[in-house]
């Protein structure tokens, strides 16, 4: 177990969800010890960045640094430098003590784009954070919903205790930004957060139709639904292991902000996720503390342009009335691994035509590389990547569209079936190999 890239609850959810063995390898070849350079370039240019990290109690928060873009900056591979002190740092008692275990998740809601990445935080300088890098990893962009968004801290309003609500439970205006909401994002960390690279804090992005997340009228628990996302169960593997956790809902109208922290219960109980279109599992959080503060933020943000996935998902509203949103007290079910979307058997596989070569010449145009490809590499992404080369991806299994590429020249055959549609002309390199008789050259 010393070896995986995952610790220990993260492999047991693998294991019930009946994908462990599948993702083994990919976790080894997505997660990394270091920033890849399109990670570094993409971080730079963004004006915010999610930060999971514990308080004094260790609690989980989800909480923003702000600052315009290049305030984030990575001087080499393993660091990346936060010129931003964490949003109500002192207010909710995060600790950011030297060494700390944090969880940073970049989001450009513009392009869908998400990267993230976990280590150990230390001040450098005056409200300037420096982060040694532990893990890196894209995300694809599934469940976001499309926005031109500006986003500054109101000076005003960073502990500003007029504006500041806190409490145990969630209020009349708490919860009306909660259900309304298609977009929160949830820290999580596991039981040992000092021991080895694959422990410590997680923070991810959640997102659905409004109304994906409900309020209990009675004990103010929150419940929304797991999607089928990569299968690394990061945020339930820490479940597993410390069911606490942290919510933030953003009011993306007004610029209000709600911080929740609580523990969390993952339900597996097929028959209560049934009832919700488009869940594997239902999450429930119980709240501990509820910090709600009135226009944090000066925001302008767009209409949202819906996820393409959610059209496969659904609403508390939407619930067949004989459905609940209260948790089960049924036992769990093994879920079956058929609803994952990626296949864990092999039946996605494609035949591969009896004219398919066993090698072909392959040039990535704009690096200035000519490699010869051969039927060990499984795909073009690879390929690339063993050559040095760090094209975009996110799924890996040709859902996402994150890795389509410009053809230049040549043929490409699809070694697996894939529900991503790429523009003419275009492959998707995670899941495509080179065919025909003249070389394939790629514009990367």
């Amino acid at each position: 177990m010393s070896d995986s890239v995952f610790h220990e609850g993260e492999l047991r959810i693998q294991t019930r969800a009946g994908v462990k063995d599948l993702i083994a390898p990919l976790g080894a070849i997505n997660i990394r010890p270091e920033m890849p350079d399109q990670h570094r370039i993409f971080f730079a240019q963004l004006p915010f960045i999610v930060l999971g990290a514990i308080d004094t109690d260790g609690h989980p928060w989800a909480t923003l640094c702000v600052g315009d873009p290049g305030f984030l900056s990575s001087p080499n591979a393993s660091t990346l430098l936060i010129a931003a002190k964490p949003v109500l740092l002192d207010e909710l008692g995060i600790s950011l003590d030297a060494h700390a275990h944090v969880g940073l998740l970049g989001l450009e809601l513009g392009t869908r784009r998400r990267n993230r990445v976990n280590g150990i935080l230390s001040l450098h300088s005056d409200n300037q954070y420096s982060l040694a890098v532990q893990q890196s990893f894209g995300n694809c962009p599934q469940y976001i919903q499309k926005r031109n968004l500006s986003l500054v801290l109101n000076p005003d309003s960073d502990g500003n205790q007029e504006k500041y609500h806190q409490s145990f439970t969630l209020d009349a205006a708490t919860t009306a930004i909660v259900h309304s909401a298609d977009t929160f994002f949830i820290a999580s960390r596991s039981s040992e957060v000092a021991q080895g690279r694959h422990k410590g804090t997680d923070v991810s992005h959640r997102g659905g139709k409004p109304g994906f997340v409900t309020v209990d009228n009675v004990n103010g628990c929150l419940s929304f639904p797991d999607f089928s996302g990569n299968l690394f169960f990061n945020t339930l593997g820490n479940i597993e292991l410390d069911n606490r956790v942290g919510l933030t809902f953003l009011d993306f109208a007004n610029g209000d902000a709600v911080f929740i922290t609580g523990r969390a219960t993952i339900d597996w109980n097929p028959e209560r996720a049934s009832g919700f279109k488009g869940a594997e599992r239902i999450i429930d959080v119980l709240p501990d503390s509820v910090v709600r503060v009135q226009q944090l933020f000066s925001i302008s943000s767009s209409l949202p342009e819906p996820s393409p996935m959610l059209s496969g998902t659904g609403s508390w509203s939407e619930l067949p009335q004989q459905t609940s949103a209260q948790p089960s007290t049924q036992p769990s079910a093994q879920p079956s691994a058929q609803r994952c979307e990626i296949d864990v058997s092999d039946a996605n596989a494609l035949k591969l035509p009896d004219t398919m070569r066993n090698s072909a010449e392959v040039q990535f145009a704009s690096s200035d590389q000519s490699v010869s490809w051969t039927s060990a590499t499984p795909s073009l992404l690879e390929l690339a990547e063993n050559n040095g080369l760090s094209p975009n991806f996110g799924c890996r299994s040709g859902r996402c569209g994150m890795c389509s590429t410009r053809i230049l020249s040549g043929q490409v055959h699809y070694t697996r079936e894939h529900t991503a549609s790429p523009e003419p002309n275009h492959a998707l390199i995670c899941c495509s190999v080179p065919t025909g008789d003249e070389p394939l050259v790629l514009d990367i």
